[in-house]
């Protein structure tokens, strides 16, 4: 008998892909806007550690081989995307430099993260696996020193990015015996709403006294390396309040996403990848004054992009061109 697919899951997932949307949409004019700069720290609060953690749950294997080749589609995927963004950078005038080739553009950073962390899965000896609580603490203290990486080089193969996220997709693989969603219905719906409107509210508030950018914190260059040492160790002390802070959010989130309605799966990998280019498109016809760049366009722009890209996703043409090679071996292999 097939395998009942769990609706709660996908519904999550939908809710952090319109996130991961709506947050690219907004970043570019995040600055002029004190809302768009509080939804730009408010969804980089939780969507992307909370990305990782599913992919992480997720990441089990029965079937060696299996497990293989999803790895390769991922980075087949990621090979096929970076050389596109790579050619239309060129295209805008960009010349060639070596991070233009090491490092995945724009959001394919996540791609290579996770081809990381599944490779790690696929290799580490089965009686490391069996120590949840050491992996979990060694994720953690390869998370807090990723900003000793000096400069550039952590952005190379994002290796900066990858190890920062480790801990949450750990705390994902980990969970697996876990019924999360059981866990989760303990929370008060009520103080699970309250929390994550205060906390927007907040962000609000503290942005006319504070230069605050969540983002800055886990997903770009967080260096420890600082002229004043009272500086850096205060770096070290948010990152580390960082982790348990998007934990409990991340928990809020999901204690309101189980109780709206649920919705059948979509392909979230498609809409990760393909919104991309509406970004591209939305910077151009804001830049050229084709479009305005105002709080409710962007919200109604993500909304029209979002939609578009579930009814794109159902193009195959589309589809296969996230995974040509593997689509073309099939083929072969069938005649």
């Amino acid at each position: 008998m097939a395998k009942t697919r769990d609706l709660y899951w996908d519904t999550l997932k939908l809710v952090l892909i319109f996130c991961v949307v709506y947050g690219h949409v907004v970043q570019p004019y995040r600055d002029g806007s004190q809302f768009n700069m509080t939804v730009f720290n408010f969804i980089y609060s939780f969507h992307m550690p909370l990305f990782v953690f599913i992919s992480g749950r997720f990441s089990h294997f029965s079937d060696r081989d299996r497990y293989k080749k999803s790895i390769l589609r991922v980075l087949e995927t990621l090979l096929v995307f970076h050389l596109i963004r790579c050619f239309m950078q060129l295209l805008q005038g960009n010349g060639i430099h070596l991070s233009m080739f090491t490092t995945p553009s724009f959001a394919l950073w996540y791609l290579a993260a996770l081809v990381y962390w599944r490779i790690l899965v696929l290799l580490m000896p089965e009686k490391l696996k069996k120590q949840p609580i050491s992996m979990i603490a060694i994720s953690i203290c390869i998370s807090l020193i990723a900003p000793f990486i000096p400069g550039i080089w952590g952005k190379h193969f994002v290796i900066e990015r990858s190890m920062t996220f480790l801990p949450f997709f750990v705390l994902g693989y980990y969970s697996v015996g876990v019924d999360i969603k059981e866990k989760v219905k303990r929370i008060n719906p009520m103080i699970a709403a309250g929390y994550l409107a205060v906390l927007f509210v907040c962000l609000y508030v503290a942005l006319q006294y504070f230069a605050i950018n969540t983002a800055t914190i886990v997903h770009y260059s967080f260096s420890y390396w600082t002229d004043n040492l009272t500086d850096s160790i205060g770096r070290i002390g948010i990152r580390s309040l960082y982790i348990p802070f998007v934990i409990v959010t991340s928990a809020m989130v999901m204690r309101i996403v189980s109780v709206l309605p649920l919705v059948a799966g979509v392909i979230s990998m498609f809409v990760y990848i393909y919104h991309m280019f509406f970004v591209d498109f939305l910077k151009y016809a804001v830049h050229y004054g084709y479009l305005p760049s105002n709080e409710l366009f962007l919200f109604t722009y993500t909304v029209i992009s979002f939609v578009a890209l579930l009814f794109m996703s159902r193009i195959k043409i589309m589809v296969i061109l996230l995974n040509p090679i593997s689509y073309l071996c099939s083929k072969k292999l069938k005649m």
